[in-house]
């Protein structure tokens, strides 16, 4: 596997699937590991819950990989058949190939992971760039969305000047003390309770992994071809964006928006601080009939 236009040693990406290996270990569930084959590399997906159950596919952040939905695996497993998917291009197990974000490329990949699947239509979780890719999926194939969950989305709003900027320092400067502190910036404001393994994921993808930035915003028109059942939070702290005009946004563009909430002492990294919080809500979301 080429990797060298993801990290930026083959140490770094050592170091990362060690992470990957010891993470997938600790899981509190047991998950099956997939390898499934699409013409933009092969996709690592991890499976748990019962096979006839309804579908529900995870697709994580940009900084991240599957795990981050550690938690939400187990919640979510109890009634649904999850799959948590490794986003080609990002730090895990997935063929390391960044895909263009100006076309259609990532949609037609994520159409070719739910085929290998065998899974038609699902019911979608995304968080950041997982959230942009599920709006993108609308527009390519809305036939294969039932109900979608945007978590910090990206693609509504462009990136706040305020929280890009200090980033940008820290990117170009990196040392292992300013990739710790950042990690923890970037996921919660100080106090709040972090998942340590979040942390280490992303202390590791700061420093090992080559600098990427987020998802751009995409139109009103692209943004309301998502006409399922939508809920969307945020974060009360986040800094990526204004948490109160994410939610405005949201209540503008989405056609069948549902709910757009707050979640209270959270910052950007929901399912690092939050996540029981978060499981309880997607629960109810997904078991709401209508």
């Amino acid at each position: 596997m080429d990797t060298d236009t993801l990290y930026r040693s083959p140490a770094g990406y050592s170091a990362m699937m060690a992470w990957y290996e010891r993470a997938l270990a600790r899981l509190p569930l047991a998950c099956e590991t997939q390898v499934l084959r699409t013409r933009f590399g092969a996709t690592h997906a991890l499976a748990a819950g019962p096979a006839g159950a309804p579908p529900v596919v995870l697709l994580h952040g940009l900084n991240a990989n599957a795990l981050m939905w550690s938690g939400q695996l187990a919640a979510l497993a109890g009634a649904y058949r999850v799959y948590a998917l490794d986003i080609v291009g990002t730090a895990g197990r997935s063929a390391p190939r960044r895909l263009p974000y100006d076309s259609r490329t990532y949609a037609q990949w994520l159409g070719q992971a739910l085929d290998a699947l065998a899974v038609p239509a699902a019911s979608f979780v995304g968080f950041g760039l997982g959230a942009w890719l599920i709006l993108r999926l609308a527009g390519v194939a809305p036939e294969r969305l039932q109900r979608a969950a945007l978590l910090s989305p990206a693609g509504l709003l462009p990136v706040r000047w305020k929280y890009l900027i200090p980033i940008l320092w820290d990117v170009l400067y990196l040392n292992d003390d300013q990739a710790q502190r950042l990690a923890r910036q970037l996921l919660a404001p100080p106090g709040a309770p972090l998942d340590a393994e979040a942390v280490e994921m992303l202390f590791l993808n700061l420093k090992h992994c080559q600098p990427h930035f987020e998802a751009p915003g995409l139109t009103p028109a692209q943004i309301g071809q998502l006409r399922v059942p939508t809920l969307v939070l945020a974060g009360e702290h986040e800094d990526t964006w204004s948490p109160r005009e994410l939610l405005a946004a949201a209540r503008v563009a989405l056609p069948d928006l549902r709910a757009a909430e707050i979640v209270p002492g959270a910052g950007h990294g929901l399912t690092a601080s939050h996540s029981a919080w978060v499981s309880d809500r997607l629960l109810r979301f997904l078991q709401t009939e209508h």
